[in-house]
């Protein structure tokens, strides 16, 4: 298997992560970087001082199982990719810079772009404004779901007091 790398970001709270079709389907509330902590330092809160850049994101990442690294007799190294349908399993050599990603509902993407290195290109599932996301768990927790409900108490935003 290959090493996923992608732009750097932080979080807190992963929303669900399950397999389809060969894929691991990762959500998560993802800040574009680490300054939230700031914001929620005990100084700052007691200055009362509302800041609402850098709020969490729903944001997916995709990424393909079945890519393995193979070493052959000659100096150059590729990956391949093994695709199951219900009755048979293929195999096809990995093209640089080629979305592996092969799910219809999501734009999140992962391509070959160096030797081995798979680049994660997340996909935005929903709008900024909320965190603690929750879903029901009892029923779609590592599986596929449709609703996710949060928290949106202390952020500015899209859902400034709203109750769901």
């Amino acid at each position: 298997m290959g090493k996923y790398y992608a732009k750097a970001f932080f979080y807190f709270h992963t929303i669900n992560a399950y397999e389809d079709n060969g894929h691991i389907v990762a959500d998560l509330m993802a800040y574009e970087d680490p300054t939230i902590l700031e914001k929620w330092d005990l100084s700052a809160m007691r200055s009362n001082v509302y800041d609402d850049q850098n709020q969490a994101t729903p944001t997916r990442f995709v990424m393909p199982l079945h890519v393995q690294h193979v070493s052959n007799s000659e100096p150059t190294n590729c990956l391949i990719m093994t695709t199951t349908n219900d009755h048979f399993s293929f195999q096809s050599v990995v093209e640089k810079n080629v979305n592996l990603v092969h799910l219809e509902y999501t734009a999140a993407e992962a391509v070959l772009n160096g030797d081995k290195h798979i680049f994660l290109t997340p996909e935005k599932i929903g709008r900024q404004g909320f965190e603690l996301p929750t879903i029901n768990y009892r029923h779609f927790n590592g599986y596929k779901y449709r609703f996710c409900y949060g928290s949106g108490v202390f952020e500015r935003g899209f859902f400034e007091n709203t109750v769901s």
